[in-house]
């Protein structure tokens, strides 16, 4: 498998798990995920939100575009609903844009603004890895939030379990 083969494969798991876990608290009460609880966001919703703003970050700065706010205005007047819904299409929207590109694109230099104005670069091949990676680290959070709510059905959402439901 190249490179570019596993990364495109990762936006797609990256999807598959978001919608997963979307799919899941979204049948919900509203307080459950509102309810606050120690993590490193104080609810369920804020860490979605977190992880929304983050993959919209990095497929922005992957076009060109540095924002200079985190998460985009928008997000704070979105229901319950929309968080859910909103979460699922940016992954959707990441997933096509990465799976449209090819291995010189991944080879390529990004350059960027940190949300301070300070200008950086990264191959782009390692802002998807770290975009994906930092996506799985609070999916996990949000999975040990959700249990110490008191959720005990909670779907895998492993890459592993991801390849082996779509070989």
């Amino acid at each position: 498998m190249t490179l570019t083969n596993l990364l495109h494969r990762y936006v797609s798991y990256n999807f598959w798990a978001n919608k997963r876990l979307a799919d899941l608290l979204s049948k919900l009460p509203e307080d459950f995920v509102n309810q606050e609880i120690t993590s490193s966001f104080p609810s369920i919703r804020k860490t979605i939100l977190h992880n929304y703003g983050a993959e919209y970050l990095w497929l922005q700065r992957l076009n060109g575009n540095s924002p200079s706010s985190f998460p985009p205005a928008e997000v704070a007047g979105w229901s319950t609903s929309e968080v859910f819904e909103n979460w699922v299409k940016n992954a959707a929207d990441f997933r096509d844009e990465i799976r449209s590109k090819d291995a010189e694109y991944f080879s390529e230099i990004c350059k960027y603004r940190f949300l301070n104005g300070t200008e950086t670069e990264l191959l782009r091949a390692e802002i998807v890895q770290h975009c994906m990676n930092h996506s799985t680290f609070h999916r996990g959070q949000i999975i040990m939030m959700a249990r110490q709510l008191g959720l005990t059905e909670i779907p895998g959402t492993d890459f592993s379990t991801f390849c082996r439901e779509n070989p």
